[in-house]
């Protein structure tokens, strides 16, 4: 899914990847997340995701999730109990399937970037 330059400096989809295809039509309207911006936005969101994830799963290790988790802002405020609900859910394997747990990345993520739509207007 992901495609890293020659110097290590540059995430992004590779040029075949769906979405980078569909990228001059995308737009998120009402939201400060348009054209470039919301592509970046979304790759850095996903790769966050798996940072946080990918080593909790392969090998047990926690410290990135949990860092995750200790970066969300005011857990009290309701716009985060979605976030903090699928986070949960992605960490603690609670996904029965790939499918399933895909599903809930993508609902994730989406639910990272309307956070940061709403801190950022």
């Amino acid at each position: 899914m992901w495609k890293l330059n020659r110097e290590l400096t540059e995430l992004t989809y590779p040029g075949d990847y769906p979405l980078r295809k569909e990228l001059p039509d995308v737009q998120r309207q009402h939201r400060l997340l348009q054209g470039k911006n919301a592509f970046i936005a979304e790759i850095s969101a996903n790769g966050l995701l798996e940072w946080a994830l990918r080593p909790k799963q392969e090998n047990g290790d926690d410290s990135n999730y949990d860092q995750l988790i200790d970066s969300i802002g005011s857990s009290d405020d309701p716009k985060w109990e979605p976030y903090i609900r699928r986070l949960e859910k992605l960490g603690n394997g609670a996904t029965e399937s790939p499918l399933e747990f895909a599903q809930i990345s993508r609902e994730t993520v989406a639910i990272m970037l309307d956070i940061f739509a709403q801190e950022n207007n």
